[in-house]
């Protein structure tokens, strides 16, 4: 599963007005026009490019729902990933996109590989330079994302 560069409609409803800038750990959820709602995990900050940007690491799990609710957010943890991993502006919070609906305070740990376009490179969280990944491992785009990135990976995810 890789990041797409598509451009779908957008597809996102906004649920809140302004919120705090997420933190490690805050569950979230986000909700298309038809209806449906996916949840996220805020894993933390990255720093990326030349000037060390805040970039906040996210994924998003796979099952949707319509109600808007999750009973467990540790057995959300252990679902597949929806799209692959994220590294996001705080603009979808900022613009009520995405909503924190609750928080774990242990975070499990996901392998975050990321493709740098910019120099045909991959890398880790940290933002080391790796070798190509394995067939089947969620690669995110190394660089920052907002509220459309989301609609598009998606709409991408869900052949719509």
């Amino acid at each position: 599963m890789e990041s797409v560069k598509a451009d779908y409609p957008f597809s996102l409803v906004k649920l809140s007005g302004r919120q705090k800038r997420p933190m490690m750990g805050d569950v979230f959820r986000v909700q298309l026009t038809d209806n449906r709602y996916f949840f996220g995990l805020v894993l933390g900050e990255i720093a990326i490019g030349p000037v060390q940007l805040p970039t906040i690491a996210a994924v998003i799990f796979s099952g949707s729902s319509e109600s808007g609710r999750v009973d467990d957010f540790v057995e959300l943890t252990q679902r597949e990933l929806q799209v692959p991993p994220q590294l996001l502006s705080q603009r979808p919070w900022t613009t009520g996109y995405a909503q924190k609906i609750g928080h774990l305070d242990v975070v499990p740990e996901f392998q975050l590989i990321f493709r740098d376009s910019a120099f045909e490179k991959w890398r880790n969280e940290h933002g080391d330079e790796i070798g190509v990944p394995p067939p089947g491992v969620a690669s995110g785009i190394w660089g920052m994302g907002d509220e459309r990135t989301l609609s598009d990976e998606l709409m991408a995810s869900l052949g719509s």
